[in-house]
């Protein structure tokens, strides 16, 4: 059984944008934008910042982004 994010490991893609069809580029995880040391938090901590969905699923939300059409949403990505 595989622990841990997909996008984040690499193990899938983002998709195609829903505006152009283009691939989506992934930007990281939200948490890496919300301070100046977000990115070097210690692992661990971050998966207990992730968020449960309506299911009650631990997701990772990633922001994802289109290089042709500037087009920007989050991807809410199962864990």
């Amino acid at each position: 059984m595989f622990l841990g994010c997909p996008l984040c490991n690499g193990v899938t893609t983002p998709g195609p944008c829903e505006i152009c069809g283009t691939p989506m580029e992934d930007l990281g995880m939200v948490e890496d934008y919300a301070g100046p040391y977000s990115p070097y938090q210690d692992g661990e901590l971050i998966e207990l910042e992730h968020k449960r969905n309506h299911k009650s699923t631990l997701i990772c939300i990633h922001l994802i982004y289109c290089p042709t059409c500037k087009y920007d949403d989050y991807l809410e990505v199962p864990i």
